[in-house]
C-alpha cells in the first residue's frame, strides 16, 4: 500500500497536470510515483492483500469456545376450594463448547502461509509496475531521440532537395540527380511522419498507464542513463534464490506440505470440550385473599453444571488403501514433484541469470565500440559532404554515408534501451535496487 508521502505527491503531481497549461515536468520519479497510486494493476494487487490479511485475522475463530445462553420464565394461578396459589419460576443457563483437531491448527498454518505469499505477490506487482513505467518512460526518451535524428535527416533532405532543384532549373545538375533528392526527401519525410505518429500513440498510453487523461501536458526530463561507466559486478551479487520464479516454486512447495498435512489429519483423534451451567429460582402464594388470614410464601432455588470431554478416534485410516490412506499417498508424490519443480526453476533461474550476464557485457562491449564507431560514421559524413559539396562525390556517395551515420547512431541508442532494460528485469525478478550500478561509486 502506498503511504502517505507517495498519495500527496501523486496528488499534487495530477493537480499540477491537470490545472497547467503548459507541459509538465516529469521525471522518472514522478511518473512510477503517479503510477503506483493510479494504476488498476497496483489497486487490485492492494484488495488482494487485504483480503489475505481478513483470513489471517479470522482464522484464530476456530479456538474461540461456542457460547449458547438460554433464559425463561413463568407465571401461573390456580383457584380451588375458595383457595388461590399463584407460583412463578425464572431459570437460566449457559453452555460452552470447544473442539480442537488438527485441521484447526493446520488452517492457522495455511492462513499465514498465504499472507506471507500474499504479501510477495503484492510487492511484485508494485514491482511490475514500476518495471514496465521506467521501459516505457525511456522508451518513449529513446524515441524522441530518434525522431530527432529523423527530423534532422528530413530537413537535411528537404534543403538540399530545394537546391537541387534550383541547380536544375540553371542546369547545375541534371534530371537523375534531382529525382534522388527529390527521393531521399520523400523517403526522410514518410520516416519522420511515420516515427512521429507512434510517437504520439506511446505518449498517449503512456498516460494512461500513469492513469492521467490523454490531453495531459507532461514533458519527460529524464534521460536514459549512461552506460559507459556501469558496474557489473553489483549484479553479480544477486542470489538465484532471491529470483521471483524460484520464491513462486517454494511457495507451491509450502501449499504441498499444508496440503499433506490436511491428508494425515483424517489420522488424528479429535478433542471436544464442553460445560453447562444451570439455575432456576421459584416460588408460590397460596390462601384465601378474604379470610384475613396470613398467606403461605414457599420458594426454592436450583443449580447444576456439569463437564464434558471426549475424544474421538477415527478408524477408517487404519484399513489398506482406504479413501485417506490414498489421498496421503497422494499428497506425498504431490511433494515430491514441487519438489522437483523448485530444483528445475532453480537450474533455469541460473543458466537465465548467466545468459543475461553475457548479453550485459555483450551489450556493454558493442555499445563502446559503437562510440568509436559514431565518430567514424560522422567524420566520414562530413568529408563526403564538403567532397559532394566540391563536386568530387556523388549524390548516391553522400547518402550512403548519412545513412550509415543514422545507423549509427540509432543502434547506440538502442543499445542503451537495451541494456538499461534488462537491468530493469533483474531489478524486478530480484526485487532489488540496481540503479547504482549506473555510476562509478561501487567500483
Amino acid at each position: 500500500m502506498c503511504n502517505l508521502k507517495m498519495v500527496i505527491s501523486s496528488i499534487f503531481l495530477v493537480c499540477l497536470v491537470s490545472l497547467n497549461a503548459q507541459n509538465v515536468n516529469l521525471s522518472i520519479h514522478d511518473a512510477i510515483t503517479l503510477g503506483l497510486v493510479n494504476n488498476l494493476d497496483s489497486k487490485a494487487a492492494s484488495l488482494t492483500l487485504i483480503d489475505t490479511q481478513l483470513t489471517a485475522y479470522t482464522v484464530w475463530n476456530k479456538f474461540i469456545p461456542g457460547v449458547s445462553v438460554s433464559a425463561s420464565t413463568g407465571v401461573s394461578t390456580r383457584n380451588s376450594n375458595s383457595e388461590v396459589t399463584e407460583s412463578g419460576s425464572l431459570s437460566g443457563g449457559a453452555d460452552f463448547s470447544l473442539s480442537l483437531n488438527a485441521r484447526n491448527f493446520i488452517a492457522v498454518y495455511e492462513a499465514g502461509n498465504e499472507y506471507k505469499n500474499g504479501r510477495s505477490t503484492y510487492n511484485k506487482a508494485v514491482a511490475n509496475i514500476r518495471k514496465e513505467i521506467a521501459k516505457a518512460y525511456y522508451i518513449l526518451v529513446v524515441a524522441k531521440e530518434e525522431l530527432v535524428i529523423k527530423e534532422f535527416a528530413f530537413k537535411t533532405a528537404e534543403k538540399r532537395y530545394k537546391l537541387g532543384e534550383a541547380g536544375y532549373k540553371l542546369g547545375e545538375i541534371g534530371e537523375i540527380d534531382k529525382l534522388r533528392r527529390e527521393y531521399t526527401q520523400r523517403a526522410a519525410l514518410y520516416d519522420y511522419e511515420e516515427l512521429k505518429n507512434k510517437y504520439e500513440l506511446s505518449i498517449d498510453n503512456f498516460k494512461n498507464l500513469l492513469g492521467l487523461t490523454n490531453d495531459a501536458p507532461i514533458e519527460l526530463v529524464d534521460t536514459v542513463p549512461d552506460i559507459t561507466n556501469c558496474d557489473l559486478s553489483l549484479i553479480n551479487t544477486l542470489q538465484p534464490e532471491m529470483h521471483i520464479g524460484l520464491e513462486n516454486a517454494r511457495f507451491e512447495s509450502e501449499r504441498a506440505i499444508i496440503k499433506q498435512l490436511y491428508a494425515i489429519a483424517p489420522f488424528l483423534p479429535s478433542l471436544s470440550f464442553g460445560a453447562s451451567l444451570g439455575a432456576s429460582l421459584g416460588g408460590s402464594y397460596r390462601g384465601n385473599p378474604y379470610d384475613g388470614k396470613p398467606a403461605f410464601d414457599e420458594q426454592h432455588f436450583d443449580s447444576s453444571g456439569s463437564l464434558r470431554m471426549s475424544v474421538s478416534i477415527p478408524l477408517s485410516g487404519v484399513f489398506p488403501f482406504s479413501e485417506d490412506q490414498v489421498a496421503l499417498m497422494k499428497s506425498a508424490n504431490a511433494k515430491k514433484k514441487t519438489d522437483i519443480a523448485v530444483e528445475k526453476e532453480k537450474k533455469r533461474v541460473e543458466t537465465e541469470f548467466k545468459t543475461t550476464v553475457r548479453d550485459l557485457q555483450y551489450i556493454l562491449t558493442a555499445y563502446t565500440n559503437g562510440m568509436l564507431n559514431v565518430g567514424i560514421a560522422k567524420k566520414v559524413f562530413e568529408l563526403t559532404e564538403k567532397a559532394y559539396n566540391e563536386g568530387t562525390k556523388e549524390f548516391t556517395d553522400l547518402s550512403t554515408v548519412e545513412q550509415d551515420y543514422q545507423i549509427a547512431q540509432l543502434k547506440q541508442l538502442q543499445s542503451r534501451l537495451a541494456f538499461v532494460s534488462k537491468i530493469l528485469d533483474l531489478e524486478y525478478y530480484y526485487l532489488s535496487d540496481l540503479q547504482s550500478a549506473f555510476t562509478k561509486e561501487n567500483k
